[in-house]
């Protein structure tokens, strides 16, 4: 192992391990069988990131909240940030950004 960071988002603590996987507490990403060199490459790894912060965000929603959407769009936001900048690629940074200015475009 490289590093192991820790940090803390709202509720949540999440720790990455930098090997081949990003590991959170709940959340794993799998780069293996990705090109982190190639554009698609960068794009596979994004799509893999967001569904694992959805899939953790969600799992953590308490269902009697009645602003569990506005949570979880926050946690997904935040857990997807932290891994992007963990993983300090540029292509991954410039994919990330282009899916921030969309959805600021919305």
């Amino acid at each position: 192992m490289k590093a192991h960071l820790m940090k803390i988002i709202p509720g949540l603590i999440f720790t990455a391990i930098f090997t081949t996987n990003v590991s959170a507490e709940g959340i794993t990403v799998d780069t293996k069988g990705l090109d982190l060199t190639t554009l698609q490459g960068a794009q596979a790894l994004y799509a893999r990131i967001e569904s694992a912060a959805r899939r953790e965000c969600n799992a953590n929603m308490a269902p009697w909240d009645g602003q569990k959407i506005k949570y979880r769009n926050e946690c997904v936001e935040l857990v997807v940030e932290d891994a992007v900048a963990r993983f300090n690629r540029p292509l991954l940074t410039r994919v990330h950004k282009a899916e921030v200015e969309r959805l600021a475009s919305l």
